[in-house]
Protein backbone atom coordinates (compact mmCIF):
# COMPACT_ATOMS: atom_id res chain seq x y z
CA UNK A 1 0.00 0.00 0.00
CA UNK A 2 1.04 3.57 -0.45
CA UNK A 3 1.63 5.66 2.65
CA UNK A 4 -1.45 7.74 1.83
CA UNK A 5 -3.79 4.73 1.60
CA UNK A 6 -4.82 4.85 5.25
CA UNK A 7 -4.99 8.66 5.36
CA UNK A 8 -7.21 8.79 2.25
CA UNK A 9 -9.60 6.38 3.93
CA UNK A 10 -9.60 8.56 7.04
CA UNK A 11 -8.09 5.98 9.34
CA UNK A 12 -5.09 5.78 11.60
CA UNK A 13 -3.54 2.81 13.33
CA UNK A 14 -5.26 1.84 16.58
CA UNK A 15 -1.90 0.62 17.85
CA UNK A 16 1.53 1.60 16.54
CA UNK A 17 1.61 3.42 13.23
CA UNK A 18 1.22 3.12 9.46
CA UNK A 19 4.00 3.42 6.86
CA UNK A 20 5.87 6.59 6.01
CA UNK A 21 6.43 7.82 2.46
CA UNK A 22 10.12 6.96 2.76
CA UNK A 23 9.36 3.40 3.89
CA UNK A 24 7.04 2.91 0.93
CA UNK A 25 9.65 4.30 -1.49
CA UNK A 26 12.20 1.86 -0.06
CA UNK A 27 9.78 -1.11 -0.15
CA UNK A 28 10.58 -1.62 3.53
CA UNK A 29 9.73 -5.03 4.97
CA UNK A 30 6.97 -3.81 7.28
CA UNK A 31 3.41 -4.87 8.12
CA UNK A 32 0.29 -3.18 9.38
CA UNK A 33 -2.06 -5.85 10.70
CA UNK A 34 -5.81 -5.91 10.41
CA UNK A 35 -7.57 -6.00 13.78
CA UNK A 36 -8.92 -9.52 13.19
CA UNK A 37 -5.52 -11.00 12.43
CA UNK A 38 -4.01 -9.23 15.44
CA UNK A 39 -6.69 -10.73 17.69
CA UNK A 40 -6.48 -14.25 16.21
CA UNK A 41 -2.70 -14.52 15.96
CA UNK A 42 -1.58 -12.39 18.93
CA UNK A 43 -4.65 -12.42 21.18
CA UNK A 44 -4.72 -8.62 21.20
CA UNK A 45 -1.23 -8.50 22.75
CA UNK A 46 0.18 -4.99 22.36
CA UNK A 47 3.70 -6.43 22.22
CA UNK A 48 2.96 -7.65 18.67
CA UNK A 49 4.37 -4.28 17.56
CA UNK A 50 8.01 -4.86 16.68
CA UNK A 51 7.64 -8.61 16.20
CA UNK A 52 8.56 -10.28 12.93
CA UNK A 53 6.18 -12.22 10.70
CA UNK A 54 7.17 -14.10 7.55
CA UNK A 55 5.45 -13.00 4.34
CA UNK A 56 6.47 -14.95 1.24
CA UNK A 57 9.36 -16.35 3.30
CA UNK A 58 10.71 -12.88 4.05
CA UNK A 59 10.69 -11.37 7.54
CA UNK A 60 8.51 -8.28 7.95
CA UNK A 61 8.33 -6.16 11.10
CA UNK A 62 4.89 -5.35 12.48
CA UNK A 63 4.61 -1.57 12.95
CA UNK A 64 0.87 -1.11 13.44
CA UNK A 65 -2.60 -2.55 13.93
CA UNK A 66 -5.69 -1.02 12.34
CA UNK A 67 -8.91 -0.53 14.30
CA UNK A 68 -11.68 -3.14 14.07
CA UNK A 69 -13.76 -0.63 12.09
CA UNK A 70 -11.17 -0.49 9.28
CA UNK A 71 -12.47 -2.90 6.65
CA UNK A 72 -12.23 -1.37 3.16
CA UNK A 73 -14.50 -3.49 0.96
CA UNK A 74 -12.43 -2.80 -2.16
CA UNK A 75 -9.15 -3.92 -0.52
CA UNK A 76 -9.95 -6.61 2.06
CA UNK A 77 -6.84 -8.00 3.70
CA UNK A 78 -5.46 -9.45 6.91
CA UNK A 79 -2.42 -7.16 6.66
CA UNK A 80 -0.84 -4.48 4.48
CA UNK A 81 2.75 -3.99 3.33
CA UNK A 82 4.42 -1.00 1.64
CA UNK A 83 4.22 -1.11 -2.14
CA UNK A 84 6.29 1.33 -4.12
CA UNK A 85 5.27 2.28 -7.63
CA UNK A 86 8.82 3.27 -8.52
CA UNK A 87 10.51 1.31 -11.28
CA UNK A 88 12.73 -1.48 -9.99
CA UNK A 89 16.46 -0.97 -10.41
CA UNK A 90 18.15 -3.15 -12.98
CA UNK A 91 21.14 -5.22 -11.91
Amino acid sequence: MSAGFFRILGSEAALGRVFTEQEVAENAKLLVLGHGMWMRRYGGDRSAIGRTLLVDREPHTIVGVMPASFEPAFAPSEFWTPLSTREAKRM
